[in-house]
């Protein structure tokens, strides 16, 4: 039985169908991405529609702090109860679905967290209270 000592061809890899995807990758992102370009340039006045809401999604949840000295704070900015209420039926208007974690210190005047529960309830704002759960006495 005769040995092979030539060596015939040496392995080759076909390119070919991989460029042709790739080619084809090319004109079709080329293509989706001329359909955003024109519809920029079209001109158009949108009509207005009242009596509608918006639709974008209603924003998280508002947090409202009270701090151990009685100081009120909207999502990091101190308000007074009066903005405090502007603020929220504000934000009712806009989303009737909204929100608010009233956060509280354990050492703050009760009272306080009361007016800052009765502003939310006002308000109509749906109310979340933050704590930390600890020992429960029963």
């Amino acid at each position: 039985m005769p040995l092979k000592t030539t060596q015939d061809e040496l392995p080759a890899i076909n390119l070919t169908p991989m460029i042709d995807v790739v080619f084809l990758l090319i004109i079709f992102f080329m293509v989706g991405s001329n359909f955003n370009q024109s519809e920029g340039r079209i001109e158009l006045e949108v009509p207005k529609v009242s009596g509608v809401n918006t639709l974008v999604a209603p924003p998280q949840s508002k947090v409202i702090q009270v701090t151990k000295d009685g100081a009120v704070a909207l999502d990091g900015a101190n308000v007074s109860l009066n903005d405090l209420r502007q603020q929220l039926e504000f934000v009712r208007r806009q989303y009737p679905d909204a929100s608010v974690v009233v956060r509280a210190d354990a050492k703050s005047d009760y009272e306080r967290v009361a007016e800052v529960l009765g502003i939310c309830s006002d308000a109509k704002v749906k109310i979340n209270l933050s704590f930390r759960p600890g020992n429960v006495v029963r």
